[in-house]
């Protein structure tokens, strides 16, 4: 079952989040906390969606994302993926599949003009985007400005 994430779900969100930041390159990134993906959790929870599969009372993955402007010279809004887990023991279900569908369908219903995907690198997920009738559009690359980064911030913090 796919379903909207609420309050209650947030020690799962917390640790599937945490999980997700150290299975990819974020890890060496930046310095990911569970206080950090609280804040994250709450920007979502107020300006974007995640939602939740759950299997009995508990969830086994989870996709988070937000609408994001594109800009004046193509204003189009973007549907922007921000994190999708899925336990690794669940990955051989539906689950996946099922969770990028209901973000699809919320993007639609937002008034998306297109919905954006993250692969992480050194992954085959760009593979299952294309079946979906993704394109692979850019290479993203990422430069941790020392003494630069932070921890996000909650506005409740500022």
């Amino acid at each position: 079952m796919i379903r909207l994430a609420g309050e209650t779900d947030r020690p799962w969100l917390v640790a599937m989040g945490l999980r997700f930041v150290q299975s990819t390159s974020y890890a060496a990134l930046l310095p990911i906390t569970p206080a950090a993906v609280n804040v994250l959790i709450d920007n979502l929870l107020e300006q974007g969606v995640i939602f939740v599969a759950v299997l009995g009372d508990r969830p086994i993955g989870m996709i988070a994302g937000r609408l994001m402007p594109s800009g004046p010279e193509m204003p189009l809004i973007v549907a922007e993926e921000v994190a999708w887990w899925v336990e690794p023991e669940h990955r051989d279900g539906r689950a996946g599949y099922q969770l990028l569908c209901q973000f699809e369908g919320w993007a639609v219903q937002s008034r998306a003009d297109v919905c954006k995907m993250v692969a992480p690198a050194g992954t085959t997920v760009g593979g299952f985007y294309e079946r979906r009738g993704y394109r692979a559009v850019e290479t993203v690359f990422a430069k941790v400005l020392h003494g630069n980064v932070r921890s996000p911030r909650s506005p409740r913090q500022e």
